[in-house]
Formats: structure tokens, C-alpha cells, sequence
């Protein structure tokens, strides 16, 4: 864990709804794994006090690059959009638990659904693909702005939107039923989104028996475990326990966490 002052490289806008903010970081990048996220202080005043959890989206352990995907929710994030180079910004990070890699023979299935692309691009960059599935849930189709970077890594994507704007008409899980409907083979699930989004996503994995990788959301206030601010229910045995998703996650095993 690093507490370090990066340097903002560059800003982009990702439509209307998201940012994407290049630091120079090379501790933070070099040791980064996909599913790890970053605690950062917005600004340098008491306003908004807290820091606040972005996954980590993207990095370039050879420039020190380090990419976080900004979605424009609330006072903090609007304050982040407004950013220019040159300007440093204070974070803490790596933090949290990432995904595992697949194993030899393994064929992964990525679900994203709206911001959950953040985390799972990385994963995307990391994991040789030869047309495995990504599938991308949205809104609508000014959300789904990643499109040909994820098939120039060579994965299938597979995308729905709830206006029907793009791809499939309705839920990604809805999509991602019927399609599981057809496949055949060793399959591991990888996902990132709202919770009732991978509520369905667990529920899935389970009827098929499949392995899945959930990273969870959470409200943090330190980021690192002491606070119990973001703890969820899972399960140890026969018992309910409660694990801290800044600490212990934020990814889980679909199986341990108890969604109702």
C-alpha cells in the first residue's frame, strides 16, 4: 500500500456520463493487479471530507501510467471532471483483493454492467482471449464507449441496453441467460456491477455450477479495514459472517456472499 501525490497526465471525456483520468503513478501501477482499486482525496479542502473508491481501469507499468474511469454521479466526481493536467492528485493504493487469474483450459465470461467496465477492462487486458464473451449492459448506447478497444483484445462482445438504443433490448443478465443456455465447455465468470445485477449473475453461475468472481460496491471511509464501513454479509461454514469489501474484497467469490 502507497500513499502517493500523482500527477494528472491527461483527462478524457467517455460521452456524457464518464471521464477517464491518466495519472503518473509507477509504485501504484507497477504492483496493481485487475479488480484493486485506489482510495483518492477529491480535493485538496474538507469538502467533500472522505476520500473516495475507483477501481483501478487501466495501467502502464513501463510510462507509470495509471487510468481511472470517473463516472459523473455526485459533487466529488464533477469535482474530479474539472481537473487539469499538471495538477496532482493525493491516493492511496493498491488496495483490496483482485480477481484470480483463469486456470490452464478455463474459458472466462466477463459481465459489466454501466461503470462496472472499470475493473474488468483491465481484467480484459491481462487475459488472453480468442473470442471469449464480454457482456456490457447499459442504459443506453452512450454508455457503451469501449467498444473497439475490447474487440482488438480479441474478445466477443456481447451488448445490451435497457432503451434498445444498442445490442440486445433489456438486462445483461437476461442476455447473458440466453446465451448460457447455449454454451458448452469449462467456464469461469467474472463480473462487476449493481448489486442486483450480480445477484442474477450469482444466481446464474450457480443453476449452471459455474465458478464466479463478483467485485462489489461499497460506501469507505478509510479504505483499508479499520472502520467496518463497507461490510457485507457472507458465509463461512454454517455460519454469517461479516467480511469488509475495501479489505477482503472488493472481490468475492459469487458463493460466499449472501445476496437476499
Amino acid at each position: 500500500m502507497i500513499q502517493t501525490k500523482a500527477p494528472i497526465l491527461g483527462t478524457q471525456r467517455l460521452g456524457p456520463f464518464f471521464y477517464k483520468i491518466k495519472l503518473k503513478s509507477p509504485s501504484i501501477s507497477s504492483q496493481a493487479q485487475p479488480g484493486q482499486f485506489v482510495h483518492l482525496k477529491v480535493d485538496e479542502g474538507y469538502d467533500p471530507l472522505l476520500r473516495r473508491p475507483f477501481s483501478i481501469h487501466r495501467t502502464d507499468p513501463s510510462q507509470g501510467g495509471l487510468d481511472l474511469l470517473i463516472k459523473l454521479r455526485g459533487k466529488g466526481s464533477r469535482l474530479l471532471s474539472r481537473k487539469s493536467p499538471g495538477e496532482r492528485l493525493d491516493l492511496i493504493g493498491p488496495l483490496g483483493n483482485g480477481f484470480p487469474l483463469p486456470h490452464s483450459g478455463q474459458s472466462p465470461i466477463l459481465v459489466a454492467g454501466g461503470a462496472g467496465i472499470a475493473p474488468l477492462f483491465m481484467l480484459a487486458e491481462r487475459i488472453t482471449s480468442r473470442g471469449n464473451s464480454f457482456f456490457w449492459g447499459a442504459k443506453g448506447e452512450e454508455e457503451i464507449f469501449l467498444r473497439k478497444e475490447l474487440s482488438s483484445l480479441g474478445w466477443r462482445l456481447e451488448i445490451s441496453t435497457e432503451d434498445g438504443s444498442l445490442g440486445y433490448r433489456g438486462l445483461v443478465t437476461d442476455l447473458l441467460r440466453g446465451q448460457l443456455s447455449r454454451m458448452k465447455g469449462d467456464y469461469l465468470i467474472y463480473a462487476c456491477g449493481p448489486w442486483e445485477m450480480l445477484k442474477d449473475v450469482a444466481k446464474l453461475s450457480q443453476e449452471r455450477h459455474l465458478p464466479c468472481w463478483v467485485s462489489l460496491e461499497g460506501n469507505m471511509a478509510c479504505g483499508v479495514g479499520a472502520c467496518w464501513g463497507c461490510a457485507v454479509r457472507c458465509k463461512a461454514e454454517e455460519k454469517i459472517i461479516y467480511l469488509r469489501i475495501c479489505k477482503d474484497g472488493p472481490v468475492f467469490s459469487a458463493e460466499e456472499v449472501v445476496w437476499d
